[in-house]
């Protein structure tokens, strides 16, 4: 169990918005983004909403980018969980 002021991250599964997460991943995740976008042969983050196939990349690299934003930042939870992909 959690102690009061300790954290814990959750990632998000399928169903989540990745509005706004481009900034992050051309930061964090830009060499993944492009093998990504190469091999879907398209921007998962630009048709997230059409379908899984787009959809469970554009998340990974959102929650991979905001991990890493985080850990930079000096963020250091006690526990991981996370939905689906997460």
């Amino acid at each position: 169990m959690l102690e009061p002021n300790e954290a814990a991250v959750l990632f998000p599964g399928q169903g989540c918005s990745v509005a706004g997460s481009r900034e992050l991943v051309s930061l964090y995740c830009a060499e993944l983004y492009e093998h990504a976008r190469r091999a879907l042969g398209s921007d998962p983050l630009a048709r997230a909403e059409e379908s899984t196939r787009f959809a469970q990349p554009a998340i990974f690299l959102a929650s991979l980018a905001g991990w890493r934003a985080a850990q930079v930042a000096g963020f250091s939870p006690r526990a991981f969980a996370g939905h689906s992909l997460g």
